[in-house]
């Protein structure tokens, strides 16, 4: 805690270089600080001109001697010699220098791009975008390796040469040679024109040899400051944040989803840049201009001006050379029903009452049916837990679906290895931090069990053991893997200090999907948690978890909050923008994430809130049952629009006179789509929608159709209309499904964690036969 410490005293020290070890040298400089903040220091040296000295940085408890709740550190620590440069005016003054690098264009405006380099070659370059007389400049590039920041003049590692080439007359190569405490490096830099937009990528071409829990690499490329200030950032599934102030994303599938984000800058400017390799982080430092992704390894930035952020979106897609990978087609716009809990013969017979209803355009994903439960003695999933019914249950629940043609998919998990099944081996299976520990993963709290997590190159025969088996004797038409696009793809050390990189951990996690998908064969969906981007092309799609931005509430769900401080933020179709033609993302979350604290049943899977976001990004609807009420009518409300826009692209999305929480989407197949995500009623074309309505207009081979939760007669209705069918809910308000309430009279604890509840039933009619009541227990958040 900040108040606990009463500070610590910082002093350096000079003595004689011949003097013995231990000798303790005549300080120089003295500050007690209490901060517990960066503070600058300097010391004059002069005195000491012209002789051998040895510096000691020291640090003390204080006057007190208490080292009581003490932490410090020093920071970059540099001798200066001489007068040091002065960093050339940025923006720059003049265009002297300027290398014309190509032209592209912004929306009917040409562009041009163009380059001066530094004395640190292209690292401390200004980049200039020049268009309709206006100008933007970039100010160099952010590189890091073996934690030394390259672009800075006193960085540890020196420029000892740059060489320039342009051997095709536009594409520029910087091949920098730099000496480090650590050996010598050779970092070549590009930057160019490709396919009309700024095409700039670093590589480390040489560097001191791999040693044991040694490897020099990448660890850091970012792009640098703008000349203009930023007034809003994109990213991630979708959010945009107006005015933010400075704040860290980090790559995942629920938060920076997204290898590319967009940026709204001062004087009209916007710019979206994305890049190759799975980045660690967005960065936003609005103080000196700064929004950028920070990449490791040999990786490429592509940076793209455009008319609006979500033009630049639509050029990222043209341009990242990514594909829809089989299954896309296959998964694209079903209804999924994400099932979580039952017994195998009872969603049997609820899925067949579904498909009974029409409810077949669908697939179903199964997550709890392993051998040992949930979560539990991984890899070993295989036969399926007697718990919950017999393995020809669940081979009929299969039939079932296969039969109404609806695909099905198993639940699998290739991230937690536990040390109680079979083939654990810390050597060979696990990966390891840099400072040489097993790297933990899941802890099952229900069974007091931590799992550790796999090497990347350690998955293959576990995986291709259980699908052996899953597909000889179960038989689904579908598959999902936990985690894999829910995590960043991870670096890690082998238990002997063999560095692996997560460009490996992403190419074999999406060779493994390819491989199911041939192996269950007919384009088998693949399907993991949450959805990042950098798997597109292998992976076809992925449960959702769309966040919001604001204050976090207490409780469990407090980490699924994007905590960013800003001016205004909304949920918008970021993800989507760029990828809806080729990646299948579901619904908009896992209901307890996606509302995050916030009550159910305004902000839960069946809440308006929930289904405008479905309808805002296009996504199939997504429940959590085999059937109900809710299911049906969340079916016939939004089954025609996900399969009108299912495989289309987005053409635009505009905020409606500037307003955020009004978004109207155009898709490239006529559909438009407008959602109020406001808290005042918003009338579209004689439609009333209320918060959290929607109304979206299309037109299919059969005809027009259309959907909308609006406002009639003061009646808040769902209706969905197409040539073939009419859906309408007007929504009368009802507590109970059935008229029973339970009152608890009386609780016994029976011992062993045991207890019994005496419960009073009152009814108001007989209780139908089989009529099954389900009681939850739940704690002080609700869960």
């Amino acid at each position: 805690p900040d108040d606990h410490s009463d500070g610590v005293t910082f002093r350096v020290s000079v003595v004689p270089f011949e003097a013995p070890d231990g000798t303790w040298g005549k300080p120089i400089f003295d500050r007690h600080v209490t901060s517990g903040k960066f503070v600058d220091g300097e010391v004059d040296l002069t005195s000491w001109a012209g002789r051998d000295i040895r510096l000691q940085l020291q640090v003390h408890p204080g006057p007190a001697k208490n080292t009581g709740w003490d932490q410090c550190c020093w920071a970059r620590p540099t001798l200066v010699c001489g007068t040091p440069s002065p960093k050339p005016p940025f923006p720059p003054t003049s265009s002297d220098g300027m290398i014309t690098l190509g032209g592209g264009r912004i929306g009917e405006q040409p562009c041009t791009y163009s380059v001066r380099l530094g004395k640190r070659g292209l690292l401390d370059a200004v980049v200039g975008i020049e268009c309709n007389g206006k100008s933007l400049y970039l100010d160099g590039f952010h590189v890091r390796i073996l934690g030394m920041n390259l672009e800075d003049a006193d960085s540890p590692c020196q420029i000892r040469n740059i060489a320039i080439d342009r051997p095709d007359g536009k594409t520029l190569t910087a091949t920098h040679l730099l000496s480090s405490p650590l050996g010598d490096l050779t970092l070549v830099g590009t930057i160019g024109v490709r396919n009309g937009v700024l095409d700039v990528a670093f590589r480390l071409r040489e560097a001191p040899p791999d040693q044991p829990w040694f490897h020099a690499y990448i660890e850091e490329i970012a792009i640098g400051n703008w000349s203009e200030d930023i007034k809003a950032v994109y990213a991630g599934p979708g959010n945009v944040v107006v005015e933010p102030k400075a704040y860290r994303l980090h790559f995942d599938g629920h938060r920076l989803s997204t290898s590319f984000v967009g940026t709204d800058l001062t004087g009209g400017w916007h710019i979206v840049h994305g890049t190759d390799n799975p980045p660690n982080e967005l960065v936003t430092a609005p103080e000196r201009r700064h929004a950028s992704l920070y990449v490791p390894h040999d990786s490429r930035i592509t940076i793209i001006p455009a008319e609006s952020v979500w033009a630049g979106a639509r050029t990222w897609h043209d341009v990242n050379g990514l594909e829809a990978s089989d299954g896309v087609p296959v998964a694209a716009g079903r209804f999924v029903f994400d099932l979580w809990g039952g017994r195998y013969a009872d969603s049997d017979r609820a899925l067949r009452q579904s498909f009974r209803y029409g409810l077949t355009h669908s697939m179903v994903v199964w997550h709890n049916w392993q051998r040992w439960g949930y979560d539990y003695r991984l890899p070993e999933i295989y036969p399926p837990n007697p718990q919950w019914g017999t393995e020809d249950e669940l081979k009929q629940l299969i039939a079932t679906c296969k039969a109404a043609g609806v695909p099905f998919a198993l639940h699998d998990n290739y991230i937690d290895f536990y040390p109680d099944a079979a083939g654990f081996s810390y050597q060979k299976v696990i990966a390891f931090t840099a400072d040489g520990h097993p790297v933990p993963a899941w802890y099952n709290r229900g069974r007091d069990a931590q799992s550790y997590r796999y090497r990347a190159d350690a998955v293959e025969p576990f995986l291709r053991a259980n699908l052996e088996a899953v597909r000889t004797n179960l038989g689904p038409t579908a598959y999902f893997i936990d985690v894999w696009s829910s995590i960043q793809p991870y670096d890690y050390w082998t238990s002997d200090g063999r560095f692996v990189d997560r460009v490996f951990t992403r190419n074999s996690w999406g060779d493994h999907f390819s491989w199911i998908r041939k192996f269950l064969g007919n384009h088998a969906p693949q399907i993991s948690e949450s959805g990042h981007d950098q798997l597109i092309g292998k992976l076809d799609g992925a449960q959702t978890n769309h966040l919001r931005v604001g204050e976090p509430t207490e409780g469990y769900y407090k980490w699924a909050v994007w905590n960013w401080k800003c001016a205004d933020a909304e949920r918008i179709p970021w993800f989507d923008a760029a990828h809806h033609d080729r990646f299948v993302l579901h619904g908009a979350g896992y209901s307890g994430r996606y509302q995050a604290g916030l009550d159910a049943k305004m902000h839960g899977i069946y809440s308006d809130d929930y289904i405008a976001t479905e309808v805002l990004t296009g996504h199939p609807p997504m429940v959590p049952e085999p059937f109900s009420r809710d299911c049906v009518r969340k079916y016939w409300l939004l089954s025609s629009f996900a399969r009108a826009v299912a495989l289309d692209r987005i053409r635009n999305v505009s905020f409606v006179d500037g307003n955020i929480h009004r978004q109207f989407v155009e898709w490239e197949n006529g559909t438009r789509v407008w959602v109020n995500r406001g808290n005042d009623d918003w009338t579209v074309n004689d439609h009333t929608l209320p918060p959290y309505g929607f109304l979206a207009i299309g037109r299919s081979q059969n005809g027009p159709w259309s959907a909308a939760i609006e406002r009639r007669s003061g009646l808040i209705t769902e209706i969905c209309k197409t040539p073939q069918s009419i859906y309408v809910n007007g929504r009368k308000p009802y507590r109970n499904r059935f008229p029973a309430e339970a009152v608890v009279r009386g609780l016994r604890d029976l011992g062993d964690g045991k207890f019994q509840l005496d419960l009073q039933w009152d009814c108001d009619r007989p209780v139908p036969v089989e009529y099954r009541p389900f009681l939850h227990f739940c704690d002080d958040q609700g869960e």
